[in-house]
């Protein structure tokens, strides 16, 4: 980017000199102009002079006009602290406004400012001049002692609630091996995917189209899934307004005797993958190691779509028309 922008200036100035010439002499630099203080900061200033110069006369008083002074200096004092937590507060916004331009302007190079810069070097000690100091620091020689109670610690009360420590019944470990697609084997999926997904008419007329419908008439069992790619911080507010949406249509198909189960999932655009996806996996038997491979697929595809709009941003085709 400096070479380009070194040859720009080149190239304008090699430009300007043959059009309009060079003025030889001593150019005086112009200084640039000195940033303006606001309203605020030349109060400001203007009240630690009079409480310097109050402070000075205070020390040169006699004991009678001290008193008067000390309200002066009081009223100052609450003044200036005023005004400086007024300072402060426009300091934090636009130190805030800042890092929101820098984020929205290059997200990826703000980012990897917020994390430690890679540190190198050569390691000189010996192994076990290294080892000896791994074992002084982080070992504990008396660690095969038993702890004792302290005399100020309050007396242990005994167990109101215990514990059940039984192994798992046989309908626990159903519920946790099966998962709900092995109640039938007639499941049909759509997905909005190439064409536009028409909901299902036995199960319920609407012109609402989810991301995914998967049912089966035999159970009458309906899963709805509609995916949402919010920022980080609206997860929660997609999941509610994506719940909300589909509430009527859960409703509808209720009536008609469907067990309905709506299901909204959010991935986040930098890739951050929420607690209702992982439960939808769960849900639909996919666990262990195809669990994480999926998750890792799908926040993977969320970044890298995210990284794809933001490169493509400036297109032209895309503007409003």
């Amino acid at each position: 980017m400096e070479k380009k922008l070194d040859k720009i200036g080149e190239i304008i100035y090699s430009y300007g000199a043959e059009r309009f010439g060079v003025k030889s002499g001593n150019l005086k630099l112009q200084k640039e102009p000195a940033h303006l203080k606001s309203r605020r900061q030349r109060e400001i200033e203007r009240l630690v002079k009079e409480r310097r110069c109050l402070r000075k006369q205070w020390k040169k008083a006699a004991e009678a006009e001290r008193k008067g002074l000390e309200a002066l200096q009081g009223d100052l004092k609450q003044r200036l602290a005023t005004l400086r937590r007024a300072e402060c507060l426009r300091k934090q916004h636009k130190k805030k406004e800042r890092a929101r331009t820098s984020f929205y302007r290059d997200p990826y190079k703000f980012v990897k400012a917020l994390f430690v810069k890679e540190k190198f070097g050569t390691l000189k000690a010996p192994i076990k001049e290294l080892e000896e100091h791994l074992r002084k620091t982080y070992s504990d020689h008396q660690r095969h002692v038993p702890a004792c109670i302290p005399d100020d610690m309050p007396p242990i009360q005994p167990v109101e609630h215990q514990m059940e420590t039984r192994p798992p019944t046989w309908s626990e470990i159903e519920g946790t091996l099966f998962s709900a697609l092995t109640v039938a084997r007639d499941w049909e999926m759509r997905v909005d995917l190439s064409q536009r997904l028409i909901f299902p008419s036995e199960v319920a007329v609407t012109n609402l189209c989810p991301d995914l419908v998967l049912w089966s008439k035999s159970c009458r069992r309906v899963f709805i899934v509609e995916l949402a790619v919010p920022w980080g911080e609206a997860i929660g507010e997609a999941y509610e307004r994506k719940r909300l949406r589909y509430a009527n249509l859960a409703a509808e198909a209720e009536g008609r005797g469907w067990s309905v189960k709506v299901w909204p999932v959010e991935v986040g655009c930098r890739g951050f993958v929420s607690r209702t996806t992982t439960k939808l996996l769960k849900e639909m038997g996919i666990r262990g190691q195809a669990q994480r491979r999926a998750v890792k697929e799908l926040a993977a595809t969320a970044e890298q779509s995210s990284h794809w709009l933001w490169l493509e941003r400036r297109d032209i085709s895309w503007a409003a028309k």
